[in-house]
């Protein structure tokens, strides 16, 4: 996992699970929607008992969504195929807090630079 943000959001995934007496499993899918599918076909053949999935970009599981036995919830992604329920960070107030202390510390111009790679349409 090379993305910071996406580690950090494993860590709390995995202590929530275990918490519940859960496991966290942990796939790379190379940005592939092809693989992604594949993996996740695995898990739920292998008895998951529910996926949270960073999507790819062009991801397939919206639309195989309704032909999965186990709950899907996407992390800070969208599929415009299917239903699938998704959960979103919002940092707006964080943003504006740190552009806030930058221009309080004398800094005149700003630049903020957002998004997941590949995330460009």
């Amino acid at each position: 996992m090379t993305n910071p943000y996406f580690a950090s959001v494993f860590a709390g995934v995995e202590r929530v699970a275990l918490a519940r007496q859960y496991r966290g499993l942990v796939s790379h899918s190379g940005e592939d929607p092809d693989h992604e599918w594949a993996v996740v076909r695995d898990l739920v053949a292998q008895g998951v008992d529910g996926l949270i999935v960073a999507p790819v970009r062009h991801s397939l599981l919206g639309g195989y969504a309704a032909t999965l036995s186990v709950p899907l919830v996407f992390v800070d992604g969208d599929c415009s195929a299917g239903r699938v329920l998704s959960v979103t960070s919002q940092l707006d107030d964080e943003i504006f807090l740190a552009a806030h202390t930058l221009r309080q510390a004398g800094l005149g111009q700003i630049g903020y630079i957002a998004g997941r790679p590949g995330y460009d349409d």
